[in-house]
C-alpha cells in the first residue's frame, strides 16, 4: 500500500477548517436572540357600554375575542406588536312591557350584539426572567361588521342597530405572565382592556363600548 504523505497536511488542515467552522455556526445558532413573535389568542371576555347615565339598567354580557398578533422585541425588555382580532361587543338590557291601561304583563331581554374587527398597536415592557412578566398599552381601531338588537320576547319595533357608527376606536391595555415551554413557544396568560373612547350610537352620547377579558396563546419566537 503506497501512502502519499503530501496529501496528509491537507486532509488535516480540510478537517480543522470544517471543524471550526462547525464551531462557529453552532455558537452563532446559540447566541441567536429571537426577535420575531406570532401569536395565536383566545379568551373570555365582559363587554358593556359606558359613560352615559341613562344606560345604568344596560347590563354587561359575557362574549369572546380571537385572533393573531405580530411582535417585534426592540429590545430584550420592549416588545411593540400589532395583530387583527374578531371581537363580539355589547350589553343588554332588561324592558318592561305595560298594556293600555298601564298593567304590567312582562319583561324581555335586549341583547345588543356589536362584531368588529379589531386591529391593536400596542408596546409593553418584559422583564428578564424565565417566567416572563409583562404590561404596555396602546390603541386600537375596530371596524364594524355586524349589528343587531335581538328580543327574547317580542320583536323590537326600535333597534340602534342603524345607529351604530362603522368604526371605533379607543386605548387598549393589559398586563400577564409568559411560562416558556422551550426556547421558541411560550404560553401567555393575561387580562386586556379594549376602552373605547369614540360614542358607539350616533344618537345618544357618551354611549361607549368596553371590552375586559382574559388573554390565553400560544405564543412563538423565531
Amino acid at each position: 500500500m503506497i501512502i502519499n504523505a503530501d496529501n496528509i497536511p491537507v486532509r488535516n488542515m480540510a478537517k480543522i477548517i470544517i471543524y471550526v467552522y462547525t464551531l462557529m455556526f453552532c455558537y452563532h445558532v446559540k447566541g441567536q436572540v429571537l426577535k420575531n413573535e406570532f401569536a395565536f389568542n383566545f379568551g373570555p371576555t365582559i363587554t358593556s357600554f359606558y359613560g352615559n347615565p341613562d344606560l345604568k339598567d344596560f347590563k354587561p354580557r359575557m362574549t369572546y375575542s380571537v385572533g393573531v398578533t405580530y411582535g417585534y422585541y426592540c429590545s430584550e425588555n420592549f416588545l411593540i406588536q400589532s395583530g387583527i382580532f374578531f371581537e363580539r361587543k355589547g350589553a343588554k338590557v332588561g324592558v318592561d312591557y305595560f298594556d293600555n291601561n298601564g298593567n304590567y304583563y312582562q319583561t324581555s331581554d335586549i341583547t345588543f350584539n356589536r362584531e368588529y374587527l379589531v386591529v391593536p398597536v400596542t408596546c409593553s415592557l418584559v422583564t428578564h426572567t424565565r417566567i416572563k412578566f409583562y404590561f404596555g398599552g396602546g390603541l386600537f381601531l375596530g371596524y364594524l361588521l355586524s349589528a343587531n338588537d335581538i328580543n327574547t320576547k317580542v320583536f323590537p319595533k326600535e333597534t340602534f342597530a342603524a345607529e351604530t357608527p362603522r368604526f371605533d376606536f379607543g386605548i387598549s391595555f393589559g398586563f400577564g405572565f409568559l411560562i416558556p415551554l422551550n426556547n421558541r413557544f411560550n404560553l401567555d396568560f393575561g387580562i386586556k382592556d379594549n376602552l373605547s373612547v369614540y360614542n358607539t350610537l350616533k344618537n345618544e352620547l357618551a354611549t361607549r363600548n368596553n371590552s375586559i377579558g382574559l388573554q390565553m396563546g400560544l405564543k412563538y419566537k423565531f
